[in-house]
């Protein structure tokens, strides 16, 4: 094993404080992430500093017979895993709530994290159509606060009797990512 600080900037934020590095062969580089990574699969359309490694110029150099240089200074992308580990999730809810009570939905139970914290994602669909000023703007508030949930990343969602039109029926849905 070989310490990932000697090979890359920033090893211990993108690879987690204590990962391993390994040579496979030659050419191939297995690092083993601990607890805390930060390092992402790559994203064009979310590209960030945590889609990426830093290989430390002057460091590397080619196993081949007299070779004198050494790689320079580049950076790697992160490739999305062969077999991710997939979220479980299922949502805690009352089947049916009375016209003067709030609901709490609660995805406490979901798994599959990989040693991350999941990012959830809240949805609703309604099976009826809005048929007033008042319905739509109602179903816009409700949409709204769960996309307030999601930027702040809830697991549990307090709505209020005031949240939801008496007597419609309401699908939530949830998403988890694990990267």
């Amino acid at each position: 094993d070989i310490d990932c600080a000697t090979l890359f900037e920033y090893a211990e934020p993108a690879f987690g404080p204590g990962a391993a590095c390994q040579w496979r062969n030659s050419s191939a580089l297995r690092v083993t992430f601990t607890a805390g990574a930060a390092l992402i699969p790559f994203d064009y359309t979310n590209a960030t500093d945590l889609n990426s490694v830093w290989l430390k110029g002057g460091v590397l150099q080619t196993d081949l017979a007299g070779a004198t240089l050494f790689a320079a200074a580049q950076y790697a992308e992160a490739q999305t895993p062969l077999h991710p580990v997939a979220p479980a999730i299922s949502i805690t809810a009352p089947e049916s709530v009375g016209v003067c009570d709030g609901v709490v939905l609660d995805a406490r139970g979901a798994t599959g994290g990989g040693s991350r914290a999941l990012t959830y994602n809240w949805g609703v669909l309604t099976s009826w159509d809005a048929e007033t000023d008042a319905d739509m703007a109602s179903v816009a508030a409700l949409e709204a606060k769960l996309q307030q949930a999601d930027a702040a990343g809830a697991v549990t969602l307090d709505l209020g009797f005031d949240d939801l039109l008496e007597g419609r029926a309401y699908d939530f849905l949830i998403a988890a990512t694990n990267f």
